[in-house]
């Protein structure tokens, strides 16, 4: 009975001695950065970017969970700008700012807002691998805007964004969700309210928002081995896409079984052209639109009655 009562008074004690310990020392911890290469490594920290910087290979590294970096309205830059590795999960990146080389995100539930993200002849933005990221508000660029890649339950929302031809892409796709290498790969996404208007290629098919692959500049399409399953395109302006000699579209559910099961509804694509080669302002590669629905969107060309 005596050491029942000494153990309770000592759990009470340690109570409440961690009760009174001063706040600072479970305060996150603040950390500037003022040079790259670097490893943001430390779980839960808030690292703000405290100078324009500019390196070799990644400019900003994210190692660990949880991570908060401000860009603060500087400008990074570096072969990636910024990496989010697989084992940082919950990342939040912040802007104002400029990221030049673009961001590359394997880690779950990342959320990236209000930057500026600069692709210049690769990718505004990769998510390679990874679940539950969330893009929004953002500007974006590159010879493929955003690029998901065996992603699943992804959102791409109110962003603006604008692709070129060129460098690691010959294609200019302003949002690009690859076809699947394998059964299940690339579901669930969601790509809402973006504004994707009048991006160009020479060399390459120039579009809005494909899912899959893309017919050639003969109009023909191979078709795909596994289907990107579930897909909502909502909201989009997809206008004015063009390319010479080479396929323009505005929304594109690519070939036939690169796609299933998706929603789109209330896009407006119109305007969108090539000259000496095939131009939609919507597509599906899909016979008859497969298992995809088309609702109440607003397009002038289409390649099937039930792309509407």
């Amino acid at each position: 009975m005596y050491g029942t009562r000494v153990a309770n008074c000592s759990f009470v004690a340690i109570f409440l001695t961690l009760l009174l310990l001063p706040q600072a020392c479970f305060a996150v911890r603040h950390i500037r950065i003022t040079s790259c290469p670097y490893t943001a490594n430390v779980a839960g920290a808030v690292y703000t970017v405290a100078q324009n910087m500019d390196g070799h290979g990644n400019c900003i590294d994210i190692a660990a969970p949880r991570v908060t970096l401000n860009v603060n309205g500087k400008i990074v830059s570096g072969g990636i700008g910024i990496y989010v590795e697989s084992a940082a999960k919950d990342a939040h990146l912040f802007g104002p700012g400029t990221v030049w080389g673009g961001i590359t995100d394997k880690g779950d539930f990342a959320v990236i807002k209000g930057l500026s993200l600069e692709g210049d002849v690769g990718y505004g933005l990769l998510i390679l691998g990874a679940k539950g990221t969330v893009a929004q508000g953002n500007d974006i660029n590159g010879a493929v805007g955003v690029d998901l890649r065996a992603s699943e339950k992804c959102t791409i929302d109110h962003n603006k964004i604008r692709a070129w031809s060129g460098g690691e892409y010959s294609p200019a796709y302003d949002i690009w969700i690859d076809a699947a290498a394998a059964k299940g790969q690339s579901k669930n996404n969601v790509i809402t309210n973006n504004n994707v208007n009048s991006n160009g290629a020479l060399d390459g098919a120039s579009g809005g928002i494909l899912v899959g692959d893309s017919f050639d500049s003969s109009g023909n399409c191979a078709p795909g081995q596994f289907p990107v399953e579930g897909t909502i395109i909502e909201n989009n302006q997809a206008n004015m896409h063009s390319g010479w000699g080479v396929p323009g579209f505005g929304i594109s559910l690519g070939c036939q079984n690169d796609s299933a099961h998706s929603i789109v509804k209330h896009n407006v694509a119109k305007n969108n052209g090539a000259l000496y080669a095939p131009a939609f302002d919507a597509y599906d590669g899909n016979s008859k639109c497969g298992s995809n629905k088309w609702e109440d969107d607003t397009f002038k060309v289409t390649n099937q009655t039930c792309v509407k």
